[in-house]
């Protein structure tokens, strides 16, 4: 059975309606995602290269994990689940610092428009990749990267196609939090 998702207006409220994930998508309804970007205590983001098979961002480095919404759900919640079955990391609410949410759109390989709410957070962790379990039905391999060579790494034209289309303002919130946070430290 597919997934329930909460329908969301265009400007993020819930409409009271809730859709099978397929449905949503095929419809293209505006639903929320919660996506959480891993950091280190040397200022490095952890990584995830997305599965080939995967309809949106196929073989894209992208965000530590990312992950729908279901009906009920609250970003903090999806998050926290998120985190688990993606890379088998437990983080708590107290671990997830919110970083914003930012509307954004991009077409799915079938061609379909892809609608979302992304409700961003960061946590601090200091793990190694082989203490990581990855859901390999959706995860190929992670990777650390320093913040200035992500930066560097999407700006570039060459290096820049190995990342996901995600919204370039998401990156600019993610970078700058993720300095502020460690020269916080």
């Amino acid at each position: 059975m597919s997934e329930l998702l909460d329908i969301r207006d265009e400007k993020g409220q819930l409409t009271g309606e809730a859709m099978v994930r397929p449905e949503v998508h095929r419809t293209e309804r505006w639903h929320g995602i919660a996506l959480v970007w891993v950091y280190n205590s040397q200022g490095q983001i952890l990584l995830q290269r997305r599965a080939a098979h995967l309809n949106a961002f196929p073989d894209k480095w992208d965000v530590t994990v990312s992950g729908h919404l279901a009906a009920g759900e609250t970003p903090t919640q999806a998050a926290m689940r998120e985190v688990v079955e993606e890379i088998g990391l437990h983080v708590n609410a107290e671990e997830l610092e919110e970083a914003g949410t930012i509307a954004n759109e991009y077409p799915l390989v079938y061609g379909k428009q892809h609608r979302e709410f992304d409700y961003m957070f960061t946590a601090q962790a200091d793990v190694t990749i082989d203490s990581l379990r990855l859901q390999v039905a959706e995860v190929l391999e992670m990777h650390w990267i320093s913040v200035d060579d992500f930066e560097r790494d999407l700006a570039d034209p060459v290096n820049g196609q190995h990342y996901s289309t995600r919204d370039p303002k998401i990156y600019r919130v993610i970078i700058d939090k993720i300095r502020q946070l460690k020269s916080a430290a």
